[in-house]
Order: structure tokens, then sequence, then C-alpha cells
């Protein structure tokens, strides 16, 4: 891994948090107890646990009773569909999503197949093992250069006769678009959901393939919370602008709380998971004055480079951990 980069040994201690793991028996040994004939570890005795599971030479020796673990047999899969929308450009979220995305796809690589998809080309690459790890990371890094470096300081021209595309139905059709996995398979979704469609598409797509879901909403602080003062917001998405004063934005911030807030209740009231990772300033390359969605009406574009500010995946991984999207196997 490169300078930065979490340890494989690390890595190995932690697993994606999911309730897909009572599906069928497959021919793959995850990192979890279970009842193969895979030696997984040892853990002291607890009230309930089979006799039989019980090491009594190690008791024996020691006087201490101690339950032998077994790796579980399960046909468990990730699905990782990373958000490759125009807004994912702005204040490094990209490059923010594409560190937790290596994050998870070395962390799930440990115990379970994976794909990593991205959302709006439709493009994939398979993980099928460790071996295949490095070609998705390639992958990732072509998508946070592009995107960083795709961003000019005026909207581009945008065809309005063209329909906008709904993220919400487009990650649904995505996620029809997998096979059935009868609750083997987490599907998670990095994006700055900033979508004012309804997310029950998508809720409803992960209940018709027995998915567990999960999505990471990747915000920027300035997003949360912009500046209350004389701006021109942007859709990076559409081209338009809108120019707001004060009043305004502090209204806009407080709709963008309740934005997130909504989609957190009605993934909840779904039965799946929603956790907001703030983009760290570490991910922000240097001229982002030139990528907000808003900008000062009297500022003009500079000639400022972008510089490399990328996110260590130490942040992704403590982030992860963090927020219980990685536990302790």
């Amino acid at each position: 891994m490169p300078s930065g980069a979490v340890p494989s040994a690390s890595l190995a201690r932690y697993r994606v948090a999911t309730r897909a793991r009572g599906g069928r028996f497959g021919d793959r040994t995850a990192r979890e107890a279970g009842h193969s004939v895979e030696f997984l570890d040892y853990r002291p005795y607890q009230p309930g646990d089979d006799p039989r599971t019980v090491d009594w030479r190690v008791y024996a020796r020691t006087g201490r009773a101690y339950t032998r673990l077994y790796h579980a047999e399960r046909s468990t899969r990730l699905e990782l569909i990373v958000d490759d929308s125009p807004s994912m450009r702005l204040h490094g979220k990209d490059r923010w999503a594409a560190r937790l995305a290596r994050v998870l796809l070395a962390a799930g690589a440990h115990e379970a197949t994976a794909v990593l998809r991205f959302a709006g080309s439709g493009a994939s690459v398979p993980v099928r093992s460790q071996r295949d790890v490095p070609a998705a990371w390639r992958a990732l890094d072509r998508y946070a250069e592009a995107g960083s470096t795709d961003v000019a300081a005026d909207p581009p021209e945008t065809d309005r006769s063209r329909p906008h595309d709904d993220l919400p139905q487009l990650l649904a059709g995505r996620v029809l678009g997998l096979p059935r996995h009868d609750g083997a398979a987490l599907v998670v979704v990095v994006s700055d959901l900033l979508d004012p469609g309804a997310w029950r598409p998508l809720h409803a797509a992960a209940h018709a393939r027995r998915c567990d879901l999960m999505l990471l909403q990747t915000l920027h602080g300035s997003e949360l919370e912009p500046d209350a003062g004389d701006v021109e917001l942007v859709d990076v998405e559409d081209g338009s602008t809108l120019e707001v004063g004060a009043d305004e934005a502090r209204a806009y911030r407080e709709a963008v709380r309740r934005f997130v807030a909504g989609v957190a209740a009605s993934t909840a009231e779904a039965g799946f998971r929603h956790r907001l990772l703030r983009v760290p300033e570490a991910a922000v390359p240097a001229a982002a004055e030139r990528v907000r969605p808003w900008r000062r009406r009297s500022a003009a574009p500079t000639g400022e480079g972008v510089r490399d500010g990328d996110a260590r995946d130490g942040d992704a991984f403590r982030a992860l951990v963090r927020h219980g999207v990685l536990v302790r196997r």
C-alpha cells in the first residue's frame, strides 16, 4: 500500500458492518464465527456455548475454559456503488469518496467477493480476492483525478432540453440490475445524495433484491453551513444560478440540514442505514474557491492550479470505524 495507507493486517481485523449474514451457505469462508471445519480463533467460554466447542486440553493446562471459533461458510457479496455525478466534483467529495471506497474494498475483500460500480457510467470492477484490489484502486484514482480537473471556474454549458438524471431512480436501477442474493449481500452507496427526488425507489429496489443497504453521504462542511453573505448559488448538475443574500443563505443552511435529516429518517424507516461522513479539509483541492456550488458575485476566477490534497486512507479508515461502518471481527 502507498504511504499513509492502512496496513493490511489492521484491515484484516475489521469487517463491513452488515445484517446480510443470514443467507445461504456457500463455498467461501467468511471471517466470522460459524460451524465450518476451519479454525478461526479462541475466546473465553461464555454461558450457553456448546460444550463440544470447548478446548478441554487448554482447560487441563491452564484451568481456564476457552471456546474454539470456526469460520462461517457464507456466500457474501459487497456491492459498492460510487456516485460519479458532477456535484461530486465539488469540495473534494470525489477524492473523499474514492478514499472511503478504497478502504471498504480492502476490508471487504478479506472475507467476501466485491464489485465496485460507478453509478452514472455503469462501469464495474470485480474484486474476487485481495489480488483484485489494486485494479479497483486504480479505477478509483482515475475517477478522483478526472473529477478534480474537470471542474472549471464557471459552470459548464448544459443542454437544458436533456432530462436531468434522477439520482434515486438511477441508483434504484443499478440495484435492480444486481443478481438476487437472498440476504447475503450488502449494497453500499457512496454519494452526496444531493437530489430532490424521493429515496423510496432505492429502498424498494434493495428490498426487491433482498439486500442490506447502507448510504454513506459525503458532504463538505461549507455545504452544510455556507457563508451567510451575498452569494450566487450554482447548480453544477444543470448549470442554473440563483443570486441570494444573507437571509436566503441562512434559509439554505436550514434546508440542507432538514434534507439530510429527512434522508436519514426515510432510510431508517425502510430498515436500512444512513451515515453522514463529512469531507475532511485534507481532501479539498487548493483551488476550492473555484469549485464551490456558490461564489461571491465580485470574485474573479484565478489561474491557480489544483494541487494534490488527497485525504489519506487512514482518515477514511478512522471515519468508517467511528461511524460504525467498519467493526471488529
